[in-house]
């Protein structure tokens, strides 16, 4: 229950730190705005705008309220090698990587495969024969299944699910 409220308290402070000033949103609506108009329409491909400071202080926030909770971020949420390597440089803990693509960027970019856990749910035996041949080490299993084929090669960590429900008192 103390973790819960601390939690709380920390997410409050977070969320209001996060409200930007009205300036603030405006040079970046301005931003986007003019990147739109520089852009070619008949292109689909989306962009993204990134605000380090924020970043920064969410990974700040979250290790903050959970301090024995190790931060692996998760690659395909936004696989742009500038943020991994920024997450990677700012106290991240490690990588939760989908693909077999994901696992040999994150390397590129100086991760340890110690540090990358590969998630899909799923892995074909060539997928983890090969992640594992990169040097993953790290799994998530989903069946007991699962966990008496993987015993022998990987450690793994048992997926839980939980959904977070915040009312308003």
């Amino acid at each position: 229950k103390e973790i819960i409220e601390e939690y709380k308290n920390i997410e409050k402070k977070w969320r209001n730190k996060i409200k930007m000033s009205s300036l603030l949103k405006e040079k970046i609506f301005e931003f986007a705005k003019e990147i739109c108009n520089q852009r070619n329409h008949e292109s689909e491909l989306g962009f993204w705008i990134f605000h380090p400071d924020l970043t920064l202080d969410a990974i700040n926030h979250f290790k903050a309220a959970l301090p024995n909770v190790k931060l692996y971020y998760a690659v395909k949420c936004n696989p742009n090698p500038y943020l991994v390597k920024f997450v990677t440089d700012n106290g991240g803990d490690g990588f939760d990587c989908a693909s077999l693509n994901e696992i040999k960027e994150v390397i590129k970019l100086g991760m340890s495969p110690e540090k990358i856990t590969y998630s899909q749910i799923a892995k074909t035996s060539y997928e983890i024969l090969e992640a594992y041949k990169v040097g993953v080490r790290l799994t998530l299993v989903d069946s007991n299944e699962e966990v008496r084929w993987r015993r022998e090669t990987f450690h793994s960590v048992l997926r839980i699910s939980v959904i977070w429900r915040y009312r308003k008192s």
